[in-house]
């Protein structure tokens, strides 16, 4: 049994006019697909994304690495007075008043193991000299596959 094929109507235009004319059809039957975002352009957003949330919650935040400042927020920028060159790769005792240094980072470390989970209180020296109190909490992790402590805290008095 011979198949039944059906018939065809040729068209007189050329070939390669005819694949172009099919061509511009159907780019206007269908709107433009958007182009496509890098992995490096999606972390910028996130990293973008990340910044803002954290400039915006309304403590300061700060990761340490081995008792020096690697990240410091924006906020804590601002609060403090210290720029990023003054405080990343700086010990993070320096900024705190001397009486309170000792007992601020035998809470830290306790805080670290996980044995108290309770905010303390210390005295902070700000750019200008003045003495701020802040209320900090601290949790560990890893950051680029080093152990971190990662604090945040607010400000309770200015004097």
């Amino acid at each position: 049994m011979a198949s039944k094929t059906k018939p065809t109507v040729k068209s007189k235009m050329p070939v390669k006019q005819k694949a172009k004319t099919d061509l511009k059809l159907k780019n206007k039957a269908r709107p433009a697909a958007k182009p496509k975002k890098s992995r490096t352009s999606e972390k910028n957003d996130i990293t973008s994304l990340s910044e803002d949330i954290i400039s915006h919650v309304g403590v300061g935040i700060y990761i340490l690495q081995k008792g020096k400042f690697v990240y410091v927020s924006s906020l804590y920028k601002k609060l403090s007075g210290y720029s990023d060159k003054e405080l990343i790769n700086l010990n993070s005792l320096e900024y705190i008043h001397p009486e309170d240094r000792n007992k601020t980072r035998q809470n830290a470390i306790k805080a670290l193991k996980r044995e108290s989970s309770e905010p303390y209180e210390y005295r902070f020296i700000k750019k200008n000299g003045a003495i701020m109190w802040a209320l900090e909490m601290v949790a560990t992790g890893q950051f680029y596959g080093y152990y971190r402590a990662q604090s945040h805290g607010a400000i309770i008095t200015e004097k």
